[in-house]
């Protein structure tokens, strides 16, 4: 018996070794394939640590675009399409009628004019500018405001923020309209534009400081988006008038008369985009009362959300 046992083991180990070879002896393989045992667990488990994590990325990735999808769909985009169209041509007033800009009337330019005593008697009246705008005016501001205001809906508020009240929007919009009157008046007196620069950023940055509340609340997050809304404010006043030099060098439907910043051939006044840094408090407060009201939120919310709650009154008899 031993002596059979002895030439299977013998037979099998010859049929492991390839020919010409000697076979390697059975403890020797046995503990090869222990050797090799830990290391396939180990692969096992570093695979299934793998695919936890990509899954947890890939849902992670799904929600995220599903809240980004959620909050476009909340933008108020009627809302500011029609404010854009309508209070924003009444602000541009400002501009055209002080000549910081000059309309093209061959193409959709509006000029009206009127007529006052010379200086000096015996002289011709002297004209001057009544109001100036372009039916183009209307559309392009009403893109301004849905893009402008989406993008600080979508990217700098939190959903459950405190309700923007009406009063706040009409102060910022008294503010941004004063603003607007005072840079005129500049242009118009001839004041150096390094002096504009410095007047306007002064009170831009005021302007910030004074109405964004949420500067003053002890969450970081609102400070973050404080600051989010910031540097938005600060990007699209200088990709508008940048992007205004290619609307004027392609369609020509206005131009600027006195430009000293140049983006090719065509050019704006430098400061320009200080106009468009403090023209965001009114537009974000507007948009976040907009998407208030879209989302049913109320003024007098306690907890800054929700729809508010119908009021019953009970009467008594004496």
């Amino acid at each position: 018996m031993v002596a059979l046992k002895m030439e299977l083991v013998s037979r099998q180990s010859r049929s492991w070794a390839p020919s010409g070879l000697a076979a390697p002896p059975l403890p020797l393989l046995r503990a090869k394939q222990n050797l090799q045992r830990p290391i396939l667990v180990s692969e096992q488990i570093r695979l299934r640590e793998h695919s936890k994590q990509r899954l947890v990325i890939a849902r992670a990735t799904e929600n995220s675009q599903t809240n980004f999808t959620k909050r476009l769909r909340q933008v108020p985009a009627l809302g500011l399409a029609a404010c854009g169209a309508t209070l924003g041509t009444l602000l541009d007033l400002f501009h055209g009628r002080a000549g910081v800009l000059t309309y093209n009337v061959e193409r959709g330019g509006i000029l009206w004019e009127g007529l006052r005593d010379a200086p000096v008697i015996g002289d011709a009246p002297v004209s001057f500018v009544i109001l100036q705008t372009s039916v183009w005016v209307p559309l392009l501001l009403s893109a301004f405001y849905v893009v402008d205001g989406g993008l600080y809906l979508t990217f700098c508020r939190r959903e459950d923020e405190e309700v923007t009240k009406v009063e706040e929007v009409v102060i910022r919009l008294g503010a941004l309209g004063l603003m607007l009157m005072v840079s005129a008046i500049l242009y118009e007196n001839y004041v150096p534009y390094s002096r504009m620069r410095l007047v306007l950023l002064v009170l831009g940055l005021f302007n910030w400081v004074s109405f964004d509340k949420r500067l003053k609340t002890p969450l970081l997050t609102d400070k973050i988006n404080a600051f989010k809304a910031l540097a938005l404010s600060a990007f699209v006043g200088i990709a508008a008038p940048v992007l205004e030099t290619f609307i004027i060098g392609r369609f020509e439907l206005w131009s600027y008369p006195r430009p000293d910043f140049f983006v090719g051939a065509e050019g704006f006044p430098s400061w320009v985009p200080f106009c468009y840094f403090f023209y965001h408090p009114f537009l974000f407060s507007l948009s976040s009362y907009l998407q208030d009201r879209k989302n049913g939120r109320q003024d007098d919310d306690d907890d800054g959300g929700g729809t508010k709650a119908p009021v019953t009154s009970t009467s008594g008899t004496l």
